[in-house]
């Protein structure tokens, strides 16, 4: 995991997500048939990452995980892209997330469905991170508790 990621997990105060700088997809492209790049912004530190994968969806959500250093697999997810007509239609993605025996699921809607599947794959870490961002602080209070008794 990115170390920026586990202050975050330590951090005091108010979760900051993680969110999208900027993605660039080369899907079909050589010499990378379905590479995407995506910048993100990790509490102030930006991290660009190039992946691959056998999809646009799947060269994504490893472009992510390579600029959060997570280890994780895609365990599933879904595009709906009929929600309107033209340029008033919106994807939904949803992305399940697998890491050490969890899934984190993540639902967003955009018009561009590129940027909707990066953004479902942020908030699917985003979870994750608030996940073990509350056991770390049930940890330290449990811990707290013992000392004081």
């Amino acid at each position: 995991m990115h170390p920026q990621l586990e202050a975050l997990i330590c951090k005091p105060g108010k979760f900051t997500p993680i969110r999208r700088i900027s993605a660039f997809g080369l899907w079909g492209q050589s010499p990378h048939p379905n590479a995407t790049t995506v910048t993100i912004n990790m509490d102030g530190i930006h991290e660009t990452k190039q992946e691959s994968g056998n999809g646009p969806v799947n060269a994504t959500f490893n472009a992510v995980m390579a600029a959060c250093q997570i280890v994780g697999t895609l365990e599933n997810y879904a595009v709906d892209t009929k929600r309107g007509v033209g340029a008033s239609g919106v994807g939904r993605v949803t992305i399940w997330l697998k890491h050490k025996d969890q899934i984190y699921k993540a639902t967003t809607n955009d018009s561009n469905v590129d940027l909707a599947v990066v953004d479902a794959c942020l908030s699917a870490v985003n979870n994750m991170l608030r996940a073990k961002r509350k056991l770390h602080r049930d940890a330290a209070r449990r811990s707290c508790l013992g000392r004081v008794a």
